[in-house]
């Protein structure tokens, strides 16, 4: 919350506010730490967005000559300065490792202010958007008559690992819970069915969806598949097909495991535009591992 002029983290119980630079947050993964050299960047740092909250990027130079486990702040603007030597020496092997990071400032100024302390938090993005109160929510997308699909990530198929992430399949697969209603049907699905990159694809697709005619996106497993139909102006139609798990009861065994079950939504761009915002808060709890 913000306190000060910087965020700081408020415990749940009992309401204590706790400075991020506080140096026991780092055994729960978490990394506070001043922007070094901003004083000698005065113009990324004047025109970059260092509200309170805003992500800035975390950039491993392993061929800096000066410290090869630099790591570089970057903010909208361009390069901000380095995380302090100390804690890039362990940071360092956590990203070398495979480990994501995302970053938020918890101290700084809005675009055009010249800000020469710069704060900035790093962890987990799960993590990160457990503390900006971000929460996996449901993306529902329905049609003027009442039918709908609605989807949402409820964690990684296969939980932590105590080894590196490699980037493989195993990892990355995400458990989709849905929703369906069509005509007088109505029925729920589970499965791993779309993996972290097939979750931003989807992202992608959807962002795209709007000015786009004819377009279609499909998956790894076969369980969900969309189309987009241009419509009148400010709609589109999107075809979906519902295949194997997320088949309703009633499909008959050509239809569950073979061509799915078709359902065609007429969606307002501007509700579109909304599910897929809420689509991209969801996936900030699931990076790529």
């Amino acid at each position: 919350m913000p306190y000060r002029g910087e965020l700081w983290l408020s415990e749940t119980t009992t309401g204590k506010l706790i400075p991020v630079g506080n140096r026991h947050l780092a055994r729960l993964g978490l990394w506070a730490f001043r922007v070094r050299g901003v004083q000698y960047r005065p113009e990324a740092a004047k025109a970059a967005d260092l509200n309170l909250g805003k992500v800035v990027r975390l950039e491993r130079e392993p061929n800096n000559e000066h410290d090869r486990n630099a790591i570089a702040v970057v903010g909208t603007a361009g390069k901000l300065g380095y995380v302090n030597k100390q804690m890039a020496a362990r940071l360092a092997k956590l990203i070398d490792g495979g480990e994501q990071f995302k970053a938020i400032v918890v101290g700084g100024a809005p675009a055009g202010e010249q800000s020469s302390r710069v704060q900035v938090i790093a962890a987990d993005p799960a993590l990160i958007a457990h503390l900006q109160g971000v929460k996996s929510t449901s993306v529902r997308i329905s049609s003027p008559d009442g039918d709908f699909v609605e989807i949402r990530l409820d964690g990684y198929q296969f939980g932590a690992s105590d080894a590196a992430p490699t980037g493989g399949w195993d990892e990355n697969w995400l458990l989709v819970d849905g929703r369906v209603k069509l005509a007088e049907e109505s029925w729920e699905f589970r499965d791993p069915c779309l993996t972290t990159w097939e979750a931003r694809e989807l992202l992608a697709w959807l962002r795209a969806v709007p000015p786009a005619v004819d377009t279609s996106i499909e998956f790894t497993e076969p369980n969900l598949s969309l189309a987009a139909v241009a419509a009148d102006p400010g709609e589109s139609i999107l075809v979906i097909r519902l295949a194997g798990e997320a088949a309703p009861p009633s499909a008959s065994w050509d239809d569950r495991w073979g061509r799915g079950i078709r359902m065609e939504l007429r969606v307002e761009h501007a509700l579109l535009a909304v599910a897929t915002n809420e689509w991209e808060q969801q996936l900030q709890l699931y990076p790529l591992r």
